[in-house]
């Protein structure tokens, strides 16, 4: 592997790693506005929120 190979895998992991953080902050600022339009309890959201990260 040459220079410009091993830059470009750095710079695609760090392109991956900020869109799944952007994607993920952005989900987690609409639970609130979900919970109340969808009218679910606390209890049912917070499994809902843990089955999320165990499938993840």
């Amino acid at each position: 592997m040459n220079k410009r190979d091993i830059l470009w895998q750095i710079y695609s992991a760090k392109a991956f790693y900020f869109l799944g953080g952007f994607g993920f902050t952005s989900w987690a600022s609409l639970i609130p506005f979900l919970r109340q339009q969808l009218q679910i309890q606390d209890d049912h959201l917070g499994f809902l929120l843990l089955a999320v990260g165990l499938g993840a």
